[in-house]
């Protein structure tokens, strides 16, 4: 049996990460709207700072321990895994612990990126406030309902985009939510393949299977079925770390390892479907566009605002119901949902 991402299950820390932005989101929106009844407002930039310095606080706290729970149960399940594997071929199985220091490891990974995004989400809903007031006191001669319809226009903009959580080292902003969950799944799969692999060759077990997932990305596609050498050279055969070094297990991989035992027939794996991955990322796009309405309709600032979020929200609904009649690929609801209010 392999392990698998789908061992990774949605963890409360997108969770929290959603609720964060939407609060935030919500605090500029109605900060903004404040500001538009006069041609003050600078004075509510230290009061929302500090708000928004309590939740990301909040935020830290709580998703620090779900991510730290959830890479130790990762690891944990790979060694589990690698075990229950050796006994199904009869050979004696010794208790490794070697899931305690890969544990270790990737809960200090997890918890340096989460703290990470704490300056990043706090600038961004600072962002959202000023580049909104500065619409606003650029206006000062306007109506309230205009000065309204120009901020409006700048929190589109920037709810669209969402809260920052973290910027790359090609500078490119990751948006706080889709950061958690990458950076959370992403090193709680490395930490159970780590314990998985390891356990095994503490075993004097040296080789597994690469199982991708029919519609797997060209990157992971040419090692899709492949054995690989965990740690010993074998001829003939690449090891892990080449394959790391194609770039298989990169962020958001949905590709597993299979122990495979001298003399057992190599598993029937389904050849990759490029049309299956196309779909698929195809239905990632039209979900992160409904997030985004959704985001747009949490900054609203008026009834007018909230309607034409709405449309837009159904209007990308209706196209994923399009999209999964006739892709055949599987609709998951909670993709297309956003955070609650704090």
């Amino acid at each position: 049996m392999s392990i698998s991402w789908r061992r990774i299950r949605e963890h409360p820390t997108r969770q929290h990460a959603a609720d964060l932005e939407h609060q935030l989101i919500a605090d500029a929106a109605d900060a903004v709207k404040a500001a538009s009844k006069d041609t003050g407002g600078w004075w509510q930039l230290n009061r929302l700072r500090q708000r928004s310095t309590h939740l990301v606080r909040q935020f830290l706290s709580g998703a620090v321990a779900t991510a730290r729970t959830a890479v130790a149960a990762a690891a944990r399940t790979g060694r589990e895994q690698a075990e229950t594997d050796l006994r199904k071929h009869h050979l004696t199985v010794v208790p490794t612990h070697t899931d305690i220091p890969v544990a270790a490891k990737a809960e200090h990974e997890v918890t340096e990126a989460i703290k990470a995004t704490a300056p990043h989400a706090i600038r961004s809903g600072d962002r959202l406030y000023t580049e909104a007031l500065a619409a606003i006191l650029s206006q000062p001669a306007q109506s309230e309902a205009h000065r309204l319809r120009v901020a409006q226009a700048v929190l589109d903009r920037l709810a669209g985009e969402g809260i920052t959580g973290f910027q790359d080292k090609a500078g490119r902003n990751w948006n706080l939510v889709s950061y958690m969950e990458m950076a959370t799944k992403t090193t709680a799969m490395n930490a159970m393949l780590d314990a998985h692999v390891q356990t095994l060759s503490a075993h004097g077990q040296h080789l597994v299977v690469i199982d991708g997932a029919v519609d797997c990305c060209p990157v992971c596609a040419p090692w899709h079925g492949r054995r690989v050498s965990i740690d010993a050279p074998v001829e003939g055969v690449p090891t892990l770390a080449d394959a790391r070094a194609a770039g298989v297990w990169h962020p958001h991989c949905r590709c597993s390892v299979e122990f495979w035992y001298p003399g057992d027939p190599l598993p029937n794996v389904p050849q990759p479907d490029p049309q299956l991955y196309a779909d698929r990322q195809h239905l990632r796009y039209l979900e992160r566009q409904v997030r985004a309405a959704k985001r747009v309709k949490a900054a609203a600032l008026d009834d007018l605002s909230l309607h034409a979020a709405n449309i837009r929200i159904r209007a990308y609904q209706a196209k994923i119901r399009r999209h999964v009649s006739s892709s055949g690929q599987r609709r998951i609801r909670r993709r297309e949902q956003i955070g609650r209010a704090l």
